[in-house]
């Protein structure tokens, strides 16, 4: 592990995910999510429903480069050689 200071099980979870499964598996996770927002918008809610899922499809964007970008982080090193 790096000398990062882990603080969410999932950062810890995803510093430990060398071979990217983790990563995988949460974005697969994410997907899904998205696929399930975008049904129920395609499905004709009212205009404050509408705005809600959006702010929900908005917030697991985030959380998906959120996940990204920490996995890159903790692991690009090492495919690069600049771990020590």
């Amino acid at each position: 592990m790096s000398d990062h200071l882990v603080v969410l099980e999932l950062q810890k979870q995803l510093v430990d995910d060398v071979d990217g499964t983790e990563l995988s598996a949460l974005e697969r996770e994410f997907e899904s999510w998205r696929q399930s927002l975008k049904r129920d918008m395609d499905s004709g809610v009212t205009r404050r429903h509408f705005d809600a899922l959006c702010t929900l499809l908005d917030a697991i964007n985030a959380a998906a480069d959120a996940v990204s970008t920490t996995w890159m982080r903790h692991h690009s090193r090492r495919s690069s050689g600049l771990e020590g």
